[in-house]
């Protein structure tokens, strides 16, 4: 599936140059699909897609996009029941806790799907990656106790960026020891 708007062509992923020094910007699309109605639609472009437990915002400090309950995200603009959310290109999770600053890079993907309340790394839903418990407000890495209060999904940066700087302390965090794994 493909987006089709006002870039005119069918866009995952796109990058946007601009000429104040080296600032550049690439966008991701998030798509959701009902299973009950068949309903499809893209949330997006934004630049990053953050869920704050059970919060979806589409950019840093983006407005209330979705909602997850009850087992489904609520897409709050259209009213959509979601079930399913998914990205069509490759895509950075990064998992963050704004009250420590720190962050722990899980990696980079072809594409993520969110069923329900677990992230996955592909498409037959056998590979996930991070967990939302809706009683406790958290997301958990399989196989780790550390829970985390938001994660982040954005665009895969180019070759050419370096990695780390994604993986630092924003400046809406406190500067502390970064977490990463491989």
């Amino acid at each position: 599936m493909s987006w089709q708007g006002k870039f005119g062509q069918g866009v995952q992923s796109m990058e946007k140059s601009t000429f104040f020094g080296a600032a550049r910007e690439r966008y991701l699309l998030l798509w959701g699909s009902n299973a009950i109605s068949g309903l499809q639609s893209a949330v997006g472009p934004a630049t990053t897609f953050r869920a704050e437990g059970p919060t979806l915002r589409a950019g840093p400090r983006g407005k209330e996009t979705a909602r997850f309950h009850d087992g489904v995200w609520h897409h709050r603009k259209t009213g959509a029941y979601f079930h399913l959310l998914w990205t069509e290109a490759a895509t950075l999770v990064r998992l963050e806790d704004s009250a420590t600053g720190e962050r722990l890079v899980i990696g980079t993907f072809e594409m993520i799907g969110v069923l329900r309340n677990v992230i996955y790394a592909d498409r037959e839903y056998s590979r996930p990656v991070v967990s939302y418990d809706e009683l406790s407000g958290l997301w958990t890495v399989p196989h780790h106790e550390r829970q985390w209060p938001e994660v982040v999904l954005m665009p895969v940066p180019p070759a050419s960026w370096p990695l780390e700087v994604f993986m630092q302390p924003s400046s809406e965090t406190l500067a502390r020891p970064m977490l990463t794994t491989n």
